[in-house]
């Protein structure tokens, strides 16, 4: 091996490997400390490249070392089993990759591997009920594990195109969103999940599951840098573009109705995280990269969750400040009129930006 291929093998098969290993969960505490990730990542590179350099005495050497640490720390044996299977599929792929004339001796060598396994996980073998030997290369969950690994950035598909291609099966988000609606009633104290949690994925769900008709203005179409103008709460992309869209020529412009305002519709309740979600998926699916976003009032509060490199606030909401007397007077009060007597009075205070909204628009309104 050069030092190529041996850079090759440590970042295509041990870091890949070991980062699976040691986000599993139920692996958490054997690998809990920086000390043990270090120590396990030293090993299996040493082992990857006897392996490559099919050193078949030095290699039964570690496995026997290993076993002894993996039966110290009451490794799972099933868990145990399905990553050695992966660890030498990967192998077994590598070499058959670049050195494809050793392939033929590693599958023989692999067998007198096993029998270091056989012999050090003795109790484990004796009750598995097939006699397949301990490394199984071609089990379904080998073939998930290296599609999970291997996984190509350049594979990636934008939300317009995933639409399209008619892979996105509401009906089974709906399924686990109903799911979650099932779950908020069951004894939280048995799943250490709260009703805020789960309501959240609830909506996240949701979101997910509902494609919004969002109407939107292009100014400026030819230009390249992008500014994003959202209107605030009660308003709409129109009132926006009046004193906007002859200005900034530079720029091209994006004036979006939110939903539930404009001409952009809504019938469930949000929440300023899902109106931040609902423009970011928006964006991504059109393929804009935003180099300014503007908003106003509750659309400066959405533009800041949406994280441009260059934000422009307008009397925006979601900056705390104190509140004057007045203000934590009529909230005072209108908590007091929430009774069904006092409902007349209550509307009294009723802010003009709710009247005239349908019921999921005044919840809304009171999440954001």
């Amino acid at each position: 091996m050069n030092k190529n291929s041996i850079i090759d093998l440590i970042d295509k098969i041990v870091i890949p490997f070991d980062n699976m290993l040691f986000n599993d969960t139920r692996l958490k505490d054997i690998f809990e400390s920086e000390e043990k990730r270090a120590n396990h990542n030293t090993a299996l590179a040493k082992l990857a490249i006897l392996i490559a350099n099919g050193k078949v005495d030095e290699i039964k050497a570690a496995l026997k070392e290993a076993a002894i640490a993996h039966n110290e720390y009451n490794f799972d044996k099933e868990i145990l089993r399905d990553y050695l299977s992966l660890f030498f599929a990967l192998m077994k792929g590598w070499i058959g990759e670049y050195y494809p004339q050793k392939s033929e001796q590693f599958l023989k060598d692999v067998k007198e591997y096993e029998k270091v396994f056989m012999d050090a996980y003795k109790p484990f073998i004796e009750d598995l009920e097939s006699d397949d030997g301990f490394l199984m290369f071609d089990s379904e969950s080998v073939d998930e594990s290296i599609n999970k690994m291997h996984y190509n950035e350049t594979e990636k598909t934008d939300a317009k195109t995933f639409m399209s291609e008619g892979i996105f099966d509401t009906d089974l988000i709906h399924d686990i969103r109903d799911l979650n609606n099932d779950l908020i009633h069951y004894n939280t104290t048995h799943t250490g999940l709260t009703q805020e949690y789960i309501e959240a994925i609830t909506r996240l769900f949701e979101s997910y599951a509902k494609v919004f008709d969002l109407s939107y203005e292009l100014v400026n179409p030819a230009q390249s840098d992008l500014l994003l103008i959202l209107h605030g709460w009660g308003s709409n992309k129109e009132i926006m573009m009046q004193p906007f869209a002859k200005t900034l020529p530079e720029y091209k412009h994006l004036y979006l109705d939110l939903p539930g305002f404009g001409n952009s519709s809504n019938d469930m309740t949000l929440t300023t995280e899902d109106y931040a979600h609902i423009v970011r998926e928006f964006l991504y699916s059109m393929d804009i990269r935003v180099s300014i976003a503007m908003g106003h009032s509750f659309g400066g509060k959405v533009s800041t969750l949406l994280k441009p490199p260059c934000l422009a606030l307008l009397s925006s909401s979601g900056i705390l400040v104190p509140k004057p007397l007045s203000v934590r007077l009529k909230i005072k009060l209108f908590k007091l009129f929430k009774s069904p007597g006092l409902l007349w009075v209550r509307n009294l205070f009723v802010s003009d930006d709710v009247r005239g909204m349908s019921q999921e628009m005044y919840e809304t309104f009171k999440n954001v």
